[in-house]
């Protein structure tokens, strides 16, 4: 825990330098354009192989620029540059992390509706993950990390999901029966809107609905187990009960679960045909 602890700060402080370089960036880029006029600017992403950069293009006219300020378009941020204030298009990354703090929230709601508990960082993270594999999204991954409790994303603690939905007041930490966890927060019901626009109810309320009667050693089997069939598959290779059970003992992270969550060919098979009915149907 104490190494998990130590990578995770080196992460933390690693998003905190992108920051500080994003911002110096932007400023440079809005106080001048590329002619060295001072006229406004507005920075548009261009994707490439694995990248986000950004062009200076010419800001569009003070009406637009209102009207998609006051919309507060998530795609798009406020920039106070020589005191104007000109529109940042988001890259990938920072709109997926918002998209995932609509989707935090709306897990946090859909659970305390069901059942007036708050739910715990164990549960929530892989709430996400369910909720996602439920959308259709495979090989997650790249994402979540193989930690002891895992599947575990520590950015989205930090820098993600839960740390937006937190600083937007759409979620607050709670005491319940068992323990600390998220409720919704003051501002929860500003998430409406975005919770809409992206689908989220049935998604958040699908989990919810499958999820909040099994033990944690459920949630950690499946988690555990599909993770293991989507990376293998992702590399061409096609699971079985035998090779999944072979790729948890073959990780020192994960190997401890084999005796922790009593895993056998047997309890992953059938672990295996309740993920298929799950995530397959």
């Amino acid at each position: 825990m104490a190494l998990c602890d130590l990578l995770e700060e080196q992460v933390r402080e690693g998003e905190r330098l992108n920051t500080e370089l994003l911002a110096s960036l932007v400023h440079t880029l809005s106080a001048s354009g590329p002619e060295g006029g001072n006229g406004p600017r507005l920075l548009e992403p261009v994707t490439g192989e694995g990248a986000v950069s950004f062009k200076s293009i010419k800001a569009p006219p003070a009406n637009v620029v209102n009207r998609l300020n006051n919309r507060n378009d998530p795609r798009t941020t406020k920039i106070a540059a020589g005191g104007d204030e000109h529109l940042l298009a988001r890259s990938a990354d920072v709109d997926s992390k918002f998209k995932e703090a609509v989707l935090v929230g709306a897990i946090v709601k859909a659970f305390f509706e069901a059942g007036g508990e708050p739910i715990g960082n164990f549960r929530l993270q892989k709430a996400v993950y369910f909720a996602r594999r439920h959308s259709g999204e495979h090989a997650l991954n790249r994402e979540f990390a193989r930690k002891a409790a895992g599947p575990y994303n520590p950015s989205m603690k930090h820098s993600g999901g839960i740390a937006i939905a937190k600083q937007k007041n759409w979620l607050r930490e709670a005491r319940g029966r068992y323990g600390f966890g998220h409720v919704p927060g003051g501002a929860a019901a500003e998430m409406k809107e975005w919770i809409d626009t992206y689908a989220y109810g049935e998604i958040a309320g699908w989990v919810a609905d499958q999820f909040r009667f099994k033990k944690n050693e459920d949630w950690e089997t499946l988690a555990t187990v599909d993770y293991a069939i989507e990376h293998m598959r992702s590399l061409g290779v096609e699971p079985n009960a035998s090779k999944v059970l072979d790729y948890i003992r073959a990780d020192d992270e994960w190997r401890p679960k084999i005796e922790k969550l009593g895993l056998t060919e047997f309890s992953i098979q059938s672990a295996i045909i309740e993920i298929k009915a799950l995530f397959e149907a």
